[in-house]
């Protein structure tokens, strides 16, 4: 999942590590273990990204 949350620039989508056959048990542990923030449903960043609410409400799941 961190190849993801890199891909990504510090955002982590549940639908890509999903589609990436990983169960959200461990998304959940990798979340907390990572000190993630949920800023949307199903979309999550990394402490040091900044969160760019433009991309956060329109980003399409």
């Amino acid at each position: 999942m961190s190849e993801l949350l890199q891909k990504n620039n510090g955002y982590l989508f549940t639908t890509q590590v999903e589609k990436a056959g990983i169960s959200r048990t461990y998304l959940t542990k990798f979340v907390q273990e990572n000190h993630l923030e949920k800023v949307a449903k199903g979309m999550y960043i990394s402490q040091d990204t900044w969160a760019d609410e433009l991309y956060i409400n329109f980003k399409p799941l």
